[in-house]
């Protein structure tokens, strides 16, 4: 899973970002990254979060460096990312001074200046202890800090449901406990709920008065090995149950490996889209790990879809190859690996209006 931005981010308190400013204004920058802060309602100072509180993070960092966030939940609460027990529930790539914002949160300055630093936004992340961790690219220093969400008390909206899987009767805490389920509004990424499930996969999303009236898109996490159910739209209004959701056991997949120019795997983070071009199955969004991919299908999703890359993780280092077309109502289990050509020329566009600088972003593709 990752966390998705919208180019178009609508900052909501504008005070708070400024409050931020003026910290960090004159604040050194180190070419390492051993800082990380979190702004919570304006107040860098805290480590927990109230559900629907406004939340920001950042960290130092090289000047222009490349930067990968995780984000995990710390089951244990030891705060140490044990991966036999924690769970990973966001991983994204960010640049300081990249207000883009393509695959997570954009930096709030277009001026590379040594901080990579979020805006403001509502998180009404599920009540659990996290930890954040940073890896600056430029000479792969790491920092992790923790923090703790507590519930909103008396929400006034929540959507309620119960996750099944194939195989796994409840209550099973094993498999059925800590599945990350997303309330994100619908059409923007102005706001996000989350809960986790209990031991029979039962969850609660609280929503804040904020999204009163706003629809959601709701869904679960990617399980590896099952098909992830699709997401339901809701409007938040009180207290709305049912809303499951039911992992299924795949019948296909579409597999491969994601390698460099010279055969290496590419061990980064590398996000990729695979989208239907007949009615009825979802689209599908991945992440490779350790330079492969997977993307599980079920019965009744046969037929011709489109597979690229997402080009935010791979340039400018690589190339982003072209998207292909593949049927796997044709051929099953389908191997299709991907090859990123190593970048070794630059090419630079400058963006003016009306000679002066842009009052608005422009995404420039050379191709």
């Amino acid at each position: 899973m990752k966390i998705k931005a919208n180019p178009n981010w609508k900052i909501r308190g504008l005070a708070v970002a400024a409050a931020l400013f003026l910290f960090f204004a004159f604040q050194p920058a180190y070419a390492v990254t051993n800082y990380m802060f979190f702004s919570v309602s304006g107040d860098t100072s805290r480590t927990s979060v109230v559900q629907g509180e406004y939340l920001g993070w950042g960290a130092n960092c090289d000047v222009g460096a490349a930067l990968t966030w995780e984000i995990w939940v710390d089951v244990n609460q030891n705060s140490i990312i044990d991966q036999s027990h924690d769970i990973m529930i966001a991983t994204f790539e960010a640049a300081d001074g990249d207000v883009g914002g393509d695959n997570g949160p954009p930096d709030n300055n277009p001026i590379p200046d040594g901080w990579y630093i979020t805006p403001p936004m509502m998180l009404g992340i599920a009540p659990a202890h996290y930890i954040f961790k940073v890896t600056n690219h430029v000479d792969n220093s790491q920092v992790q800090r923790g923090l703790i969400s507590i519930a909103l008390p008396s929400p006034p909206n929540m959507f309620c449901g119960r996750v099944a899987i194939a195989g796994h009767p409840a209550p099973d805490s094993t498999a059925l406990r800590n599945i990350w389920i997303e309330a994100k509004e619908d059409g923007g990424d102005n706001q996000m709920w989350t809960a986790l499930t209990d031991d029979n996969g039962l969850y609660q999303i609280n929503v804040g008065p904020a999204g009163t009236g706003v629809q959601f898109r709701i869904q679960p996490v990617d399980i590896p090995g099952y098909i992830r159910p699709g997401e339901e739209n809701r409007i938040a209004s009180g207290r709305i149950d049912s809303v499951n959701f039911a992992y299924g056991l795949p019948s296909d997949s579409i597999y491969g490996e994601i390698r460099d120019g010279y055969g290496t795997p590419i061990t980064t983070a590398v996000f990729g889209h695979c989208n239907p071009r007949f009615p009825g199955p979802n689209s599908r969004d991945f992440t490779s790990q350790n330079g492969a991919y997977r993307i599980y299908f079920g019965p009744g999703e046969y037929g011709s879809w489109n597979i690229s890359l997402d080009p935010t993780g791979l340039v400018p280092t690589y190339m982003c190859p072209d998207g292909d077309e593949i049927d796997n109502s044709i051929n099953h289990s389908l191997q299709h690996d991907f090859i990123c050509l190593n970048a070794n020329a630059v090419i630079y566009a400058r963006v003016t209006e009306f000679g002066a600088h842009p009052n608005h972003q422009y995404i420039v593709l050379a191709q």
